[in-house]
């Protein structure tokens, strides 16, 4: 392999030039920020903005909750999607015994439980007043006593008639 001297010294040069010209790139590849810059943009409008006070007063305000009864009674999360109807449960003494008249229907659904080791108590809501009321296990309340607070239902009691709300879904 004979190699002149003109030769080595025309490889030396490229290899010289292409290691700047590739030194060079390395280092603007590390020293360039890029990073999104912000632009500024200017937008005029060609249009005035109406002033608050000049926009027309629309009275609004919601339909009656009386409106959205459907809605209240077949709750969204049940798996059945049927009215809420509070269970009636009679104690093993009343079975096969004659039925037990209702009197009426309660008014109140169970909306919800506490349950700590220092107190139970129920949050119940009648749809007819739109009123919520907590009930501390034990109290009284329109003539039915609190007899026991479970983690999904209620046993309330009035007299001989005994029954079992179920904690609501909705």
């Amino acid at each position: 392999m004979n190699l002149s001297i003109s030769a080595i010294k025309g490889w030396s040069a490229v290899l010289v030039l292409s290691s700047t010209a590739l030194g060079s790139a390395i280092y603007w590849e590390l020293n360039t920020d890029y990073a999104p810059r912000e632009h500024k943009v200017q937008v005029k409008l060609t249009t005035a903005l109406p002033k608050i006070s000049s926009l027309p007063e629309e009275s609004f305000s919601l339909p009656p909750l009386a409106n959205f009864t459907e809605i209240v009674e077949r709750p969204l999360f049940n798996e059945t999607r049927r009215p809420f109807e509070p269970e009636v449960t009679l104690p093993d003494s009343a079975k096969g015994a004659r039925p037990v008249k209702v009197l009426r229907k309660l008014d109140w659904a169970l909306v919800g439980v506490v349950l700590t080791p220092q107190r139970r108590s129920a949050l119940l809501w009648s749809r007819a007043r739109n009123k919520f009321m907590r009930v501390q296990q034990g109290a009284e309340f329109e003539g039915w006593k609190l007899e026991e607070v479970l983690s999904n239902k209620i046993i309330i009691v009035n007299g001989k008639q005994r029954q079992a709300l179920d904690l609501r879904t909705y």
